[in-house]
């Protein structure tokens, strides 16, 4: 007998809903950048700029129209990303399955990353423990990438 499995149209949706859930909570870069103190006509430029320079994490929306969203976890002081951020996205980025054949990412790879329970966390998902040690976070994605890909593994 084999267990009742959702179809994929429904999953996808659901999926799709639930990150549209996520994202409503997040500001657009617009809203980052005046957070940041930058002038307004100047905020969408600079902050896509920084993600473009792996410096923010952004996540691609198609709804109600195509555009960016910034989780507000990667946030300190000032509305600055924390501290170590840019670092820990490198290595996701450079030894991580999240950019496509392109380069290019919608960043919704990564936002699962963070949001996951990690074991060299104390089970804690990285965005939980980004802001009391990024070092640590970055120390989980140096080890998870970069140190447990070079050892051959399976």
């Amino acid at each position: 007998m084999t267990p009742d499995i959702e179809p994929l149209p429904c999953i996808l949706e659901q999926a799709a809903a639930r990150r549209a859930e996520l994202a409503a909570e997040w500001p657009t870069a617009e809203q980052v950048g005046l957070a940041m103190g930058l002038d307004a006509k100047d905020a969408v430029r600079t902050v896509t700029q920084y993600r473009r320079e792996g410096k923010l994490l952004g996540v691609y929306m198609l709804e109600p129209k195509h555009h960016w969203r910034y989780p507000s976890w990667q946030f300190g002081a000032g509305h600055c990303p924390i501290k170590l951020f840019a670092e820990i996205l490198a290595i996701l980025h450079e030894h991580g399955p999240y950019l496509d054949e392109r380069g290019l990412t919608t960043g919704w790879g990564e936002v699962e990353w963070f949001r996951s329970a990690h074991v060299l966390l104390d089970d804690r998902p990285p965005f939980e423990a980004i802001h009391q040690d990024p070092g640590a976070v970055l120390e989980a994605a140096r080890v998870e990438y970069i140190e447990e890909s070079n050892e051959g593994g399976f």
